[in-house]
This record gives C-alpha cells, sequence and structure tokens, in this order.
C-alpha cells in the first residue's frame, strides 16, 4: 500500500510541483537525482527553473515548459522522418511510441491539457522579451550583493569599519560600477526590487558568478533562455553550494535594513533556505574584482572616523506624492 501511494506521488510530481505551482526546492532536489520520468523531463525542469530565477512568475514558468514540451515533439517528428522519409499519421504515431514512450503523454502532455493548452502560450520570441522586460534591474541587485561579498571578505574588523547598509550601499552603486544609462536611483527603489528578488536572491548572485565556457554566465544563459540540462548539469552543485554561501553569509545584510521599511518584515535569508535544497556552503572570491578606484570607494564608505563612528553620507531619497501631501508640500 505504501509502494502504491509512493508511485503515485512520483506519477503526479511533474504535475504538481513543476507544472500546477512551481517549487524550486522540489525541482532542484529532481536535478540532482539520476534518473527521469520521461522524455526532456530535466529539460522542462531547467527551463522552469531558469524561468522563475529571473522572472519569480509561475504562469510564465508554464509557458516555459509548454515551449519544451513542443521542441520535444517536434524534435520527434524530425528524427522520424529521417527514418522514414515519409511525413503521416503512422509514422508521427510511431515516432511518438518509439521515441517518447506512453509516460511522455500520461504524465507530462495531457495533464497540463494537451494541444488545447500548448496552442494558448506566447511564442519563444515573446516569452524572451518578458525574461529580458524582467530581469532589466537586475544588475543593480548583483551590484548590491557584490558590495555585500565585498564588505564580507575585506571589511568585517569592527573596530575600523561599520557594518553595511542599504543606504550605504545605494549611495556606493553608481560609483562601483561604470552604468551607461544609470537610472534614478533611491533606497525606496532597491527596498522594492529587494522584496521581488526574495526567494531568489541567492539563485541570482551565484548564477552570475558561474562562467559557462561558451562565454556567458549561468544567470546571462538564463535571461536568453538559452539555458540546457546538458549546460547546467555540470556546474549544477557548485551552483547551490554558492547560493547556500550567499544564504548564510550576505543576505543577513539584506534582511536586516529590509525591516526598516515599517510596512513588512520578510527574511530573505529565511526564504533562500527554503528555497534551497540541504548541502554544503561553498565561498568564493569577489569575482571580477572591483577596480582599484571602486575598492577605494567601498573602504571609503564604511570606514569609520577617528572616533569610532561610521561616516555619514547623504543618500537622496525619493519622495513621493504621499510622503509631499503628509508633509504639506505642493
Amino acid at each position: 500500500m505504501a509502494k502504491q501511494s509512493s508511485d503515485r506521488a512520483r506519477e503526479r510530481f511533474f504535475f504538481e510541483h513543476t507544472w500546477l505551482r512551481f517549487s524550486p526546492r522540489r525541482n532542484l532536489r529532481f536535478l540532482l537525482r539520476d534518473d527521469e520520468q520521461f522524455l526532456d523531463q530535466k529539460e522542462m525542469v531547467t527551463r522552469a527553473l531558469s524561468t522563475w530565477v529571473i522572472s519569480g512568475r509561475r504562469t510564465l514558468c508554464k509557458n516555459a515548459i509548454a515551449l519544451q514540451i513542443v521542441s520535444t515533439i517536434g524534435r520527434v517528428e524530425r528524427i522520424a522522418f529521417e527514418e522514414h522519409q515519409q511525413r503521416d499519421i503512422i509514422t508521427d504515431f510511431v515516432g511518438r511510441v518509439s521515441h517518447m514512450k506512453p509516460e511522455f503523454f500520461t504524465l507530462a502532455y495531457y495533464p497540463i491539457g494537451g494541444m488545447t493548452t500548448l496552442s494558448k502560450m506566447s511564442s519563444l520570441k515573446r516569452h524572451r522579451e518578458v525574461l529580458a522586460d524582467a530581469s532589466k534591474d537586475l544588475d543593480a541587485f548583483i551590484e548590491l550583493m557584490r558590495i555585500f561579498h565585498f564588505w564580507q571578505a575585506e571589511l568585517v574588523d569592527p573596530t575600523r569599519f561599520a557594518k553595511p547598509s542599504l543606504n550605504k550601499a545605494v549611495g556606493l552603486i553608481a560609483d562601483v560600477k561604470a552604468w551607461t544609462t544609470f537610472p534614478a536611483f533611491s533606497t525606496s527603489k532597491l527596498r522594492g526590487d529587494l522584496r521581488r528578488y526574495m526567494g531568489r536572491g541567492a539563485l541570482i548572485y551565484a548564477a552570475s558568478t558561474i562562467e559557462l565556457g561558451n562565454g556567458r554566465t549561468l544567470l546571462e544563459a538564463m535571461r536568453l533562455h538559452f539555458l540546457s540540462f546538458d549546460q547546467l548539469q555540470p556546474v549544477l552543485d557548485l551552483w547551490i553550494a554558492r547560493a547556500q554561501f550567499v544564504t548564510q553569509s550576505l543576505l543577513q545584510h539584506v534582511a536586516k535594513v529590509a525591516d526598516q521599511t515599517g510596512r513588512e518584515t520578510y527574511d530573505p535569508k529565511g526564504l533562500n533556505m527554503n528555497t534551497l535544497p540541504r548541502g554544503d556552503a561553498s565561498s568564493f572570491p569577489l569575482d571580477p574584482p572591483f577596480s582599484a578606484e571602486a575598492e577605494k570607494a567601498v573602504r571609503k564608505q564604511f570606514i569609520r572616523d577617528p572616533g569610532g563612528r561610521p561616516k555619514t553620507r547623504k543618500v537622496e531619497q525619493e519622495v513621493t506624492p504621499s510622503d509631499r501631501a503628509a508633509k504639506g508640500l505642493p
């Protein structure tokens, strides 16, 4: 009886935890396993995971899965045509049976709604456009994490340097990175971005530090919706281990400042721990390192004055219409 229950849970894993409500932790654990239940299941999970890391939108994960299902069916149909040199119903049927096996249809294709669902999904071009829009503010978040990373590695002496804070980091971002079109930035905007990245921040920053060997980082491949499981598999353990380090050592700084909004409290460290499979953390150096000028600016921002107090730097705050009304300003 217990085995039957376990088999049923396994059979429904894809539909319930990948398609219906994407679970990052469960799907990361699945990718670490050696087996898959049907053809290209790990490709579908990889595409959905990439989409979730970049956008955080589970509905968009469904579009990524649907695109991969269409791609798998198309690939099998091409193989069948090459084998039989004709394209007809019988060739397609034989190809699907011989290459795809029934599990592809019983565990994935039919449970998600078959062609009715696939026909309603966005094109690959549109999917990439949505990912590009969702990732446009990622660079500022990554730069924030790099500042905290540098502090954790170089500036932890409490007698010489102040603890990191969101206000200090925001004041540094434009100095540290040579932005060509740096937008008007404010503490409140970055707080809003942090709320959106909660639960994904560790995976985002860790992915930005891993080279795939094709001139792209893991994060860049995700942004472009180009990441395949074959590309992900060799770096999967490293990615998770680095994300554990980010969660345990860097996100605590974000948690402290995020709680000061007064509107809501959230725990990025706890959220990211719940996202990741259990495992050891792996520290890594800041790469690429800051330039000499940028490093000097970071050290100056956090250094304490001779009296032991952190030096202050005025950071422009965004004044919203509601703030003006509350203060009686025009």
